[in-house]
């Protein structure tokens, strides 16, 4: 249900895939899954809550994450402050343990984590909008998305990550504001900023 009350339909759509969990909001951006545009180009991400509708419980409902808060389009554009849930980007799925009577899996052997890039920015646009490209070097899958004009280095960083997450790229934010783009012959380019991409 959108935020007119109305239901709305589409038969294309994209689909989030890799490893991902609901996690209290805590503030770190860079570490969530994004989930799309508002219409002035802000990056919006996935968060849910658990909501009462007229007195009646209707459980975890999502909605997505905008300015701190978490709105919900249900009947109306519910708005909740935290605590709510948000979509964190996890770099393995951690086993579920505690189930009484089960025994958690014996996590996979994992190989050496895959070589990348390690990328930063070192200012956003100026007056001139720009652009970035990401590739992927394993499909030759190509994302472009424009950096509007007077874009911050971490606005910059959010569009970068979400053209890298539609690539269908492993990534992982640093607490330094950096990214890393995970995987061989992936590449980013970037207009108007100053970037800074290295191998790690």
């Amino acid at each position: 249900m959108n935020d007119q009350g109305k239901e709305d339909s589409s038969k294309t759509y994209e689909v989030a895939t890799g490893p991902a969990e609901w996690r209290n909001f805590d503030g770190n951006i860079g570490a969530l899954v994004p989930g799309g545009y508002l219409a002035d180009g802000t990056i919006i991400y996935i968060c849910r809550k658990q909501i009462s509708y007229f007195g009646s419980k209707k459980g975890y409902q999502p909605g997505f994450l905008a300015n701190g808060k978490c709105h919900i389009p249900y009947g109306v554009d519910i708005v909740e402050g935290p605590p709510f849930d948000a979509l964190y980007n996890v770099s393995s799925a951690a086993p579920q343990a505690g189930q009484q009577g089960q025994v958690p899996p014996s996590p996979p052997s994992v190989p050496a984590q895959p070589h990348g890039i390690l990328i930063s920015f070192g200012s956003g646009t100026g007056a001139t909008a720009g652009t970035v490209t990401v590739i992927n070097g394993s499909t030759n899958g190509t994302v472009t998305k424009p950096l509007p004009a007077n874009s911050t280095a971490q606005q910059c960083m959010e569009i970068v990550q979400q053209a890298a997450f539609q690539a269908g790229l492993q990534i992982q934010a640093q607490p330094d504001g950096g990214l890393r783009v995970f995987g061989t012959n992936n590449s980013v380019n970037v207009t108007q900023a100053s970037i800074s991409v290295s191998q790690f």
